[in-house]
């Protein structure tokens, strides 16, 4: 008995320990395949670090008081989660644990990255991807591309522009400060990856081989970014633009940044502002959509009742007219085409936050982490991707034998999908 009474400590660690154990290895791990993923889901030959970041734009305009004061200027701080090839010890576990507020109160999900890894510069610089996500996101929510495009020799950086709840101040300020945002980081990674810089990116960053990836309002950041300047009635409309503060947006007075060099948009927000209440309304006129003469890929759900499809969307990609681009359609998705799974909820309304109704999450993230990895290698990388992009319309159409089949994707699986491509100029 009294061995027992010895014992009882030792035995009441030991669960603690095993359930701490089990509680741990439950946590999801988004970026990981299922077994029916494409071809370039899987991860690169990189180990992952990651890195967190505030960076601070000074002096900027401050959108939500310059209708009353025009001198109104903030400090504009912005949070970043840096992801990049990394230098993992043998006896760590490349992973990284997130608790994710912004959604669900305490939602905790897993990343394949090491915390604060030391860079590997093996094969550096690599070229740099910026992530912009939705309204009322953070830089969590698409943390599945993160760590996998970083496998794969890219560094990439989210940024968590700090919208706040949705509503009037959050629209206007996504309407001027996303493109800003995307600058600005840019010009923060370039000056970081500097050979000369003490920062832990000093060597690692590629700037002049940018890519973005916006998802919904994100999408319109990488679209204005990319040199779709907003029309002169959107500048003056004080719903969308206080103070006439978005001129610095406009067309004609923004100009692409030349270090990007293509953009990847999910669900991009902005050519019909029905989900506004300003239906017949948009960002852009034909010449703004036409200002983009970079690659562009654009990927949406059919039935995205958000940013819409035929007249969101879908004609973004067809007035985009001097890029080579691309439209992958998803099928009966909705707008949710992009995020992270949605975390466990009893109420449908958040539930639609993140949630598709038809698709499940990681399947919709796998085929986003193999046509990522076409794109930006095709288009940062002089990779031979191409065949992984010359495909035909309908997915379901595909015949091995006949070499018409959707290249990386297996056999039985290619459904539920459309694509279509036009080359600049067309």
């Amino acid at each position: 008995m009294r061995s027992l009474v010895r014992l009882l400590p030792l035995m009441l660690l030991l669960v603690f320990t095993m359930t701490s154990l089990a509680q741990e290895s439950e946590l999801p791990i988004f970026s990981d395949p299922r077994v029916d993923a494409p071809e370039l889901t899987a991860r690169g030959e990189f180990l992952v670090g990651v890195q967190t970041l505030e960076l601070t734009n000074p002096g900027i305009v401050d959108v939500l008081n310059i209708a009353s004061d025009a001198e109104a200027v903030i400090d504009r701080t912005l949070t970043v989660e840096v992801w990049y090839p990394g230098i993992v010890p043998a006896d760590a576990a490349e992973m990284t644990e997130y608790t994710d507020n912004n959604i669900v109160e305490g939602f905790q999900f897993r990343s394949r990255a090491f915390r604060d890894a030391l860079p590997d510069n093996s094969a550096g610089p690599y070229p740099l991807i910026i992530m912009s996500h939705g309204l009322g996101g953070t830089r969590l929510q698409m943390t599945y591309l993160g760590d996998n495009l970083a496998s794969k020799g890219y560094v990439v950086v989210a940024i968590d522009h700090a919208d706040g709840a949705i509503g009037l101040e959050s629209i206007q300020t996504a309407t001027l400060y996303r493109p800003l945002d995307i600058q600005f980081v840019l010009n923060e990674m370039a000056a970081q990856g500097a050979a000369d810089s003490e920062s832990f990116l000093s060597g690692i960053v590629d700037a002049e081989n940018t890519g973005l990836i916006g998802y919904s309002y994100g999408g319109y950041g990488t679209l204005v970014a990319a040199g779709a300047g907003i029309s002169e009635g959107i500048v003056g409309n004080p719903l969308l633009s206080p103070g006439g503060a978005s001129t610095v947006n406009a067309a004609g007075t923004t100009q692409r940044d030349p270090r990007i060099k293509a953009v990847y948009a999910f669900a991009p927000f902005g050519n019909d502002l029905s989900a506004l209440g300003l239906a017949g309304v948009s960002y852009w006129d034909a010449d703004g959509l036409a200002a983009i003469d970079i690659p562009l890929f654009v990927e949406v759900g059919s039935e995205d009742d958000v940013a819409l499809y035929e007249t969101g969307s879908a004609a973004i990609y067809e007035g985009a007219t001097n890029s080579e681009r691309y439209l992958l359609t998803i099928l009966e998705a909705r707008h949710n085409v992009a995020p992270n799974p949605q975390p466990p909820t009893d109420s449908l309304d958040v539930w639609f936050r993140h949630g598709e109704p038809v698709w499940d999450a990681q399947r919709l993230n796998n085929i986003a982490q193999h046509f990522t990895t076409a794109f930006f290698g095709l288009y940062l990388k002089g990779m031979e991707y191409a065949p992984y992009l010359d495909l035909i319309q309908n997915a379901r159409d595909g015949v091995v034998d006949d070499g018409t089949y959707w290249a990386g994707f297996q056999p039985r699986t290619a459904l539920g999908m459309t694509f279509t491509s036009a080359a600049a100029g067309e």
